[in-house]
């Protein structure tokens, strides 16, 4: 990348815990706008990357991804958990020596969010369940 399009400031990654409370606040929004929310989950690591910029660990992109599917779980959102998508796949899901998917890689995350996609167009396609007047 030339060094011009490079960014001037590089700011630490937000703790777990903020960007959990930052989410949670952004779903609650929506919600309460009416709009359906999808999350998608952070893929894997690919430890054979070799880029001239530090990457986290593991560890740090597997505590993100358990933050989005416990949030999910607990808040009622769909979650596209494309760790495990990728985890069933083979390894040509990234490109070699980098941390981004591969036209493989991208199209097995492309096919999760086209079926998380077309489920909640399903549930809007749903009868609503009507409560009866007095209740």
């Amino acid at each position: 990348m030339p060094r011009r399009l490079r960014p001037q400031f590089l700011h630490p990654p937000l703790p777990i815990a903020d960007y959990e409370r930052l989410l949670e606040d952004g779903i609650r929004q929506c919600q309460a706008a009416e709009r359906r929310v999808v999350l998608l989950g952070p893929g894997g690591f690919n430890e054979d990357t070799k880029t001239d910029h530090k990457l986290q660990s593991p560890e740090l992109w597997r505590s993100v991804n358990e933050m989005v599917l416990g949030l999910g779980q607990r808040l009622g959102v769909p979650v596209v958990n494309v760790r495990e998508a990728l985890r069933e796949k083979s390894g040509d899901v990234y490109m070699a020596g980098d941390h981004r998917f591969s036209v493989y890689g991208q199209a097995v995350v492309a096919r999760e969010v086209g079926q998380a996609l077309a489920n909640e167009i399903l549930a809007l396609q749903q009868p609503q369940e009507s409560i009866p007047a007095g209740r």
